[in-house]
């Protein structure tokens, strides 16, 4: 009992366990939290191997992507999640590829609605737009 209470507390606050654990079906509560511990603990594995980046989100896409949704508009959810995932899986400021990886994994779907908003910003604003020309001729002399 005392192991499961520490492993609990372990990772209570831990996201990337809360999304496998709401992915893990079965409805006792403590086979999920078992199987889910045991999924954590294969991610886990897989980095301490130093499998790449690219190669643990495949195997793990489906968890890695509802992460990436839940982080994209919440820079101070997703900066606890990258210190929660560096405490909880024994990352250190020397693995900075890994570091850079990770950030550039998980911030991606951000990164891609950044993109999208520009090219939609520059198809809908053609310069002979008529609205475009006055506003030109309305604020030229601001520069």
């Amino acid at each position: 009992m005392e192991n499961t209470a520490e492993q609990i507390n372990s990772v209570r606050k831990f996201l990337l366990f809360k999304v496998i654990y709401d992915n893990t079906k079965g409805n006792n509560q403590e086979i999920r939290f078992g199987n889910a511990y045991v999924k954590l603990d294969a991610i886990k594995e897989l980095f301490a191997k130093k499998e790449g980046v690219n190669e643990i989100y495949k195997k793990n896409k489906q968890i890695f992507d509802i992460i990436k949704e839940k982080i994209i508009n919440n820079d101070k959810k997703a900066d606890q999640f990258f210190k929660s995932f560096k405490k909880n899986f024994n990352i250190g400021e020397e693995d900075k590829e890994l570091i850079d990886d990770l950030t550039l994994l998980f911030n991606s779907k951000k990164y891609e609605m950044d993109l999208k908003s520009i090219i939609f910003f520059f198809k809908c604003f053609r310069k002979d737009d008529e609205w475009n020309k006055k506003l030109l001729n309305k604020y030229e002399k601001l520069s």
